[in-house]
C-alpha cells in the first residue's frame, strides 16, 4: 500500500475529541456538533471511533456503528493536507478489519452522490451503489448513494 512508517491507527478516545472536532470542522461543509462527536468517542460498546496520526499529530479519523451483523461506516475524512498518502484505506481496511472481527456479513454507508473521489474510493474497495437517498443532506439538499459491501462469512 506504501503507507509512511509516520503513520499510526489506533481507537480514538475522549482525549481526542479536540483534534476530532477541529478535523471535523475543516474536512466537512456541515460538520458535526462537538456534542455528537463526543457521544462517537465515548467507548460505546456498538461505536468504533479511530484516529489517524502522522508523527503523532491527528490527521484523520473514522467513526462507524456495530448493528446485529453490520458495521456502518459513519464517517471518513482525512485533513487536506495529508491526502493520497493512503490515510483514508489505512482507516477502511482497520474498519474492515473490526468489522471481521464482530462478524458482520456486510459494510454500509451513505456518501453524497456529487462526491465523485469518495464514491470512486468506495467502489474500488468493493462497495456498490444499492439505493438513493433523495435530498439527505440538509445543508444542499443532495441526494446520498447508500453503497453496500457484503463481507466474506467466518
Amino acid at each position: 500500500m506504501g503507507i509512511d512508517a509516520a503513520l499510526s491507527i489506533r481507537d480514538a478516545t475522549p482525549a481526542d475529541l479536540d483534534a476530532v472536532v477541529s478535523l471535523e470542522v475543516a474536512i466537512f461543509p456541515t460538520p458535526w456538533s462537538r456534542e455528537s462527536l463526543a457521544v462517537e468517542l465515548e467507548g460505546l460498546d456498538n461505536r468504533l471511533p479511530l484516529i489517524a496520526l502522522w508523527d503523532s499529530r491527528a490527521v484523520g479519523f473514522a467513526l462507524g456503528w456495530t448493528v446485529v451483523d453490520e458495521l456502518h461506516l459513519v464517517s471518513i475524512g482525512v485533513d487536506e493536507r495529508f491526502r493520497r498518502r493512503g490515510i483514508a484505506e489505512a482507516l477502511l481496511t482497520a474498519m474492515l478489519e473490526h468489522s471481521a472481527a464482530s462478524n458482520a456479513r456486510l459494510v454500509t454507508l451513505e456518501v453524497r452522490a456529487g462526491n465523485r473521489a469518495a464514491v470512486a474510493f468506495y467502489d474500488k474497495h468493493g462497495f456498490r451503489g444499492v439505493a438513493i437517498r433523495k435530498g439527505y443532506y440538509s445543508d444542499t439538499g443532495e441526494d446520498a448513494i447508500i453503497m453496500l459491501r457484503e463481507l466474506p462469512g467466518p
